[in-house]
């Protein structure tokens, strides 16, 4: 009975020491090692919004030879200048570190893949591919933000040159780039907004995936 007490007793104090000591062990933080060194890593070097696109009118304009022939010659589309807005928007070149590249040249890419669907305002996706590559300019663009400081969240313009919200946070005003067109010439403006709102969000063929409430109200 001596011999159990005594046992009971050293156990005892071997939890109470062994508590303290994961208990330590636990309030230490984990510190990763150091990265290893790459000889070829660079620096992030943060820009300031205005160097990297602004809204400017150009001397001249150019676009492949093909287009002209095929299609401006042929009075398939308008001439270059008529299909451009009135101020473009322009990728400054003192941000682009290895120039502005070479213009033209031919790029095949091929991918494969099953797409859900092609309904973004559904909340479908293309999958991780496609044989059919779909381009989307949106009114603000998210790209290079990644140049900018992390603190600055706010969007880069895009098809919408400015917007600035309502006091209560309910209504976003949006003014669209001035004389924006389709590469067919056919003017851009407000209607082109409605039209996927109520077709892809809220349409019977949308599938909707969030309320039309959520997005208040829509004037052209």
């Amino acid at each position: 009975m001596r011999n159990l007490h005594r046992i009971g007793i050293a156990a005892g104090l071997a939890l109470g020491v062994s508590i303290p000591v994961l208990t330590a062990f636990a309030s230490e933080p984990t510190i990763p090692p150091e990265p290893a060194t790459f000889p070829a890593e660079g620096k992030i070097h943060y820009v300031a919004r205005d160097s990297i696109l602004e809204f400017k009118a150009l001397p001249e304009y150019h676009e492949p030879d093909w287009v002209t022939e095929k299609y401006v010659k042929t009075g398939k589309l308008p001439p270059l200048k008529d299909r451009l807005p009135k101020e473009p928007l322009v990728f400054k070149t003192a941000n682009m570190p290895d120039g502005i590249g070479v213009y033209g040249d031919t790029m095949r890419h091929v991918i494969g893949g099953r797409p859900e669907g092609w309904n973004y305002g559904a909340g479908q996706t293309q999958g991780w591919g496609g044989i059919d590559i779909a381009l989307s300019e949106c009114l603000t663009r998210t790209a290079p933000l990644f140049q900018v400081d992390a603190k600055d969240t706010e969007p880069l313009p895009n098809l919408a040159k400015s917007w600035e919200w309502s006091k209560d946070g309910h209504k976003l005003t949006m003014h669209l780039v001035e004389g924006a067109k389709w590469s067919d010439g056919v003017p851009f403006n407000a209607d082109d907004l409605v039209v996927p709102v109520e077709h892809d969000v809220v349409g019977v063929e949308g599938h909707a995936v969030r309320p039309f409430g959520a997005f208040d109200e829509m004037h052209g």
